[in-house]
């Protein structure tokens, strides 16, 4: 499902006493360029602000724009948390996977499938605060 799609890497850390067990920035770009060492990422965004508010992530949102204008093509993440910890941004997330402008979507330490079931267990880890 990869062959030619762009992927974007995100990493974000949080200064929340809840996220202070989550890796580092830069051991989180370890662990992706490690598991993913062939990935097509075309870009990086580091985000250091909390995801348990919704709205709250400037650098998120401009990496959601990217794919609504097809500039980038799928998500690359350490885990889904780092992604969303809030049922907004887990919506929008959702909804771009099931209406195809999320092509694909991977993470280091959590498998996804895009079946129905696939979609409800990433649904559920993206809004787990």
């Amino acid at each position: 499902m990869e062959k030619g799609l762009r992927y974007e890497a995100y990493v974000r850390k949080s200064t929340e006493a809840s996220e202070r067990q989550a890796l580092s920035i830069p051991a989180q770009k370890a662990e992706i360029l490690a598991r993913f060492p062939n990935l097509n990422i075309v870009r990086w965004t580091e985000e250091s602000r909390s995801a348990f508010k919704a709205e709250n992530r400037p650098d998120f949102d401009a990496m959601l724009k990217r794919l609504k204008k097809g500039e980038i093509d799928g998500i690359v993440a350490w885990q889904p948390n780092r992604l969303s910890r809030n049922a907004l941004d887990a919506g929008r997330i959702v909804h771009y996977i099931n209406t195809g402008i999320i092509k694909d979507i991977k993470f280091v330490s959590h498998t996804f499938e895009p079946t129905p079931e696939g979609i409800k267990s990433l649904q559920y880890s993206l809004a787990d605060s």
